[in-house]
């Protein structure tokens, strides 16, 4: 049984408020975790602001 997220695992978004209604997983069903906001295939990033 896999768990069903409020929120995306990732960033934090709300799953409910993702235009597409989540991510993708690589084979191509529909991510309860994660948002669609995240690129497919590509490992998570720590995106900082340059100072």
């Amino acid at each position: 049984m896999t768990q069903a997220y409020k929120n995306c695992q990732s960033c934090g978004m709300p799953l409910k408020r993702d235009e597409q209604g989540g991510g993708t997983n690589k084979d191509g069903s529909r991510s309860t975790m994660y948002c669609s906001k995240l690129a497919l295939g590509e490992p998570f990033k720590l995106h900082l602001p340059l100072l």
